[in-house]
């Protein structure tokens, strides 16, 4: 790895990879931590009937599918409290100008800042845990730690499920070029000398070693790279650990024969290239269900690590319910989301396919046992043993994270080079950080 991307790095995921250890993964070591039931310790009285009001942030489910993966054992479980899902697509701010109640919002990380923050929505639930005697070292350490640095020490969410992260690979195209195929625990160099072998033009098709989902591989990088310096509120690209993670996706791009054009250089074509046309050899979706419904003949290693860094996968990116501030049951959204990670409804939604957000082995032995999308796949590789240590959150990661993705096209394409890059990002987005500063008041 480039000395340039180790510096300041080390420490964090040192750390983490020490801690790890125990766990190992491509260590090849194993062990058992279970702790607790998750179960609130509140004395149970009889309740008033209740109804919850869920706003769906960002997530693809319907009714039906929030119902049968969440609300009917919620309902089961709390008989006095009805459910109402506000659907996706239905805006926090429309909520929030009608008056309407809005007791939990289900919400990735990256929609904190741009939704909840925003309309000041969050609400510590520092003293419910202790009232309800709540163990958050039961959850992974990852998401706890994410929590935590978002709420400046509190805790506003409680994590209910894991976001996978895996190379997936098209088995039928080694199977046509005679490759053999990905290993798990494969290093960087590993995966780009394969995507070297992979990478042809025949019959006059264009087949490609592998695309990636450049925009979650920034926000979710195993380095732990900051988007925004938390001192000066401005981008952090020029420090030479952004370049050296940047040129080490690059190279994978530039390729002879991958023939690439803005045509190409986005998500949706490249996404469009890999399920559709079936020209790309591995995919790195870096987040979503990882699943493919139009390719049946595909698998899972595990994500490609960094030779420094064994074992650290990438920054987590739980499934997130917040109990909000202008919430008038927040004893009951909290008893809600509590359950929501104790060991009986974590067991039930691992068996059905769903990754485990605990800290307990025996749950993550049971993924899949009743069925799943991903029965017959090694799906043991789509979640690291180790995630990396969570980013700096800031409202302006976004806008970063925006700039940061078209420099490394622009670099991609031989529009720029690198440095240059990397330093008109910067001046983007600091221009967009100070018009916003300047026009709510931060700034003068």
């Amino acid at each position: 790895m480039s000395k340039r991307i180790k510096t300041g790095t080390v420490l964090a995921l040192a750390a983490l990879v020490g801690a790890g250890a125990i766990l190992g993964a491509c260590s090849r070591t194993d062990g058992t931590d279970e702790r607790g039931n998750g179960k609130t310790t509140a004395e149970l009285k009889p309740k008033e009937p209740v109804e919850l009001v869920i706003q769906n942030q960002n997530f693809a489910w319907d009714n039906d599918y929030f119902m049968e993966y969440y609300g009917n054992d919620i309902e089961r479980k709390f008989p006095h409290i009805k459910l109402k899902l506000l659907m996706r697509g239905s805006k926090i701010e429309d909520t929030v100008i009608s008056g309407m109640p809005l007791d939990i919002i289900a919400a990735p990380p990256a929609s904190f800042n741009d939704t909840i923050a925003k309309f000041d929505l969050q609400y510590d639930i520092t003293p419910l845990i202790k009232k309800y005697k709540y163990d958050t070292n039961r959850l992974d350490p990852s998401v706890v730690g994410l929590s935590k640095q978002m709420a400046g020490g509190g805790i506003y969410d409680i994590p209910t499920s894991m976001s996978p992260a895996a190379l997936v690979y098209n088995k039928d195209l080694f199977d046509k070029f005679g490759v053999a195929y990905p290993k798990d625990c494969m290093n960087w160099d590993e995966v780009f000398e394969l995507a070297k072998k992979m990478t042809r033009n025949e019959g006059g098709v264009q087949y490609r070693g592998l695309f990636a989902s450049v925009g979650h591989l920034i926000n979710r990088n195993q380095l732990s790279l900051n988007l925004i310096n938390p001192v000066t509120k401005k981008a952090d690209f020029e420090n030479g650990k952004w370049k050296g993670f940047l040129e080490n996706m690059a190279r994978f791009y530039q390729i002879q024969g991958y023939d690439m054009s803005d045509k190409i250089a986005s998500l949706t074509p490249q996404k469009t290239e890999w399920e559709k046309a079936q020209t790309v050899a591995m995919w790195l979706p870096v987040s979503g269900a990882h699943l493919i419904p139009d390719m049946k003949n595909y698998d899972y290693v595990s994500f490609p690590i960094f030779k420094d860094f064994p074992d650290v996968g990438p920054q987590s990116y739980p499934v997130q319910f917040y109990v909000t501030g202008k919430s008038k049951h927040k004893d009951d959204a909290f008893e809600v989301l509590a359950y929501l990670t104790s060991d009986e409804f974590q067991l039930k939604q691992s068996k059905k396919g769903v990754f485990t957000v605990l800290n307990n082995d025996s749950i993550k032995a049971a993924f899949g046992q009743e069925g799943s999308d991903y029965t017959g796949k090694n799906f043991k590789a789509l979640l690291p043993k180790i995630h990396a240590p969570n980013m700096i959150e800031s409202k302006y990661n976004t806008v970063a994270s925006a700039a940061l993705t078209t420099a490394f096209y622009d670099f991609v394409l031989g529009k720029k080079d690198i440095n240059s890059a990397l330093r008109e990002a910067a001046e983007k987005t600091n221009k967009q950080i100070e018009a916003d500063q300047i026009a709510t008041g931060e700034k003068k």
